[in-house]
């Protein structure tokens, strides 16, 4: 993704669901990823994002929301939000062309 939006441009944020400090950075030292990586502990405000009332943690919140696939996929949750804050887009299969298309729908 980083190959075609730049940091101005795009915010990438991955987010550790109840997996603590320790899974968070396995996985960010097996992966080599360089966005930020959020925790979302149960009951605990994500530390990049204000959960909303009454929810219990941000993949919660969004995962009651969206219809998810009948298929068992392996890929995490993806979610994209447009620039306003709306839910954009969110499947559990992984489409980078499909990504990348809403993502150049919803830049100037």
């Amino acid at each position: 993704m980083r190959s075609v939006f730049g940091r101005d441009e795009v915010v990438i944020l991955a987010v550790a669901w109840e997996e603590g400090v320790q899974r968070a950075l396995e996985y960010v030292g097996d992966t080599g990823i360089v966005e930020p990586v959020a925790l979302d502990l149960n009951g605990v405000d994500a530390n990049c994002w204000e959960i909303p009332e009454g929810e219990s943690s941000l993949y919660r919140y969004f995962n009651d929301r969206v219809a998810l696939s009948a298929l068992d996929s392996p890929f995490p949750f993806q979610i994209l939000l447009a620039p306003d804050g709306t839910l954009a887009y969110a499947s559990r299969l992984h489409q980078p062309d499909v990504i990348l298309a809403r993502i150049g729908e919803m830049l100037p």
